[in-house]
């Protein structure tokens, strides 16, 4: 059990990452929370963490250009919260994503800028970033499972919901994958229809087809010529 501020490695069965909100985007890396409420010895209190700490850090976002689209990044305290594309289904009004600020001035948004181009040049695989999406508990699993998926493979919404021990949960894995807030960190547009189709993407289909092009390896890519 980690302790708050430690962190552990990789366990092979049931990691509390896959149902905790803030989770390391690595999945080998999961560090306990240590800015947790201090309250008085005895005091009847009931806190919720999770609320906690969004009053203690507001929202902040910035927006930064990329090859497909100016993407949106959000943050809270040390997380990151969302990565919005410009034309993006589900999109929050930016006036709920708090104060807009340049990824210079955050640390997270400056790492997840030189991340993310660090992605498109080709020279990143994972990311290396705290998260902190805000979803249900399901969601959660769904998007723990996402972060599971290499670069370069793609995934049926049907088999998440099997290895999720719910096989007929498709519909509302495909629900879950529609709402995941970190475009690209979290790699919902490695998930595919049954028959390998290009299903609904919230930044586009066209995106999501332009992100798998991106991911494939040589040998697909030379595949696809001939």
């Amino acid at each position: 059990m980690a302790t708050p501020g430690s962190c552990r490695g990789t366990q092979t069965s049931n990691p509390s990452w896959a149902t905790t909100p803030r989770y390391w985007a690595r999945s080998s890396r999961y560090c306990a929370p240590s800015n947790r409420p201090k309250v008085q010895s005895g005091e009847p209190v009931s806190i919720d963490p999770k609320r906690s700490l969004q009053d203690a850090h507001p929202l902040v976002f910035a927006v930064i250009p990329s090859p497909l689209d100016d993407l949106t990044l959000v943050a809270r305290g040390d997380a990151l919260v969302a990565i919005y594309f410009a034309q993006h289904a589900r999109r929050p009004a930016d006036a709920t994503l708090g104060e807009r600020v340049s990824a210079d001035a955050v640390p997270v948004l400056a790492r997840t800028r030189a991340q993310l181009g660090e992605y498109f040049a080709g020279e990143r695989d994972r990311f290396d970033l705290l998260l902190d999406p805000d979803g249900e508990e399901f969601a959660q699993r769904v998007w723990a499972r996402l972060r599971e998926i290499s670069r370069g493979h793609t995934i049926s919404y049907g088999e998440i919901a099997a290895e999720l021990g719910q096989p007929g949960a498709a519909q509302a894995v495909g629900g879950a994958v529609g709402r995941n807030p970190l475009s690209i960190v979290v790699p919902c547009h490695r998930v595919v229809g049954a028959g390998g189709s290009l299903t609904g993407f919230a930044g586009g289909v066209a995106r999501k087809a332009a992100l798998l092009e991106l991911e494939e390896g040589e040998d697909a890519r030379a595949s696809r010529l001939f």
